[in-house]
């Protein structure tokens, strides 16, 4: 493994608790969670992706991060997926 594939993995896992542990704090509404609150997420799967060595590893984080990428594209283009919450549905 090389030093800055290190770096580059520590820095977006760091990156990805600190937002997800802003986003998740004291108090938040999970019956309201988007998927699109969920980004953190993605960065610290990628951290895990770029330090990670093991094919099998990067292959279930390549999936994951794919299908959680498209997900937040579809919330950001048509807002309406959510997790739960039936009353979220505006028709």
């Amino acid at each position: 493994m090389k030093n800055t594939s290190l770096f580059w993995g520590s820095l977006f896992i760091a990156l990805g608790i600190i937002f997800a542990a802003d986003k998740f704090s004291y108090g938040y509404n999970y019956v309201d969670l988007y998927v699109g609150d969920l980004w953190p997420i993605i960065l610290i799967s990628w951290g895990v992706f770029v330090i990670s060595t093991q094919k099998t590893v990067r292959t279930i984080l390549s999936i994951v991060n794919g299908v959680l990428v498209a997900l937040l594209i579809y919330n950001i283009l048509f807002d309406r997926l959510f997790f739960w919450g039936p009353h979220h549905f505006w028709f």
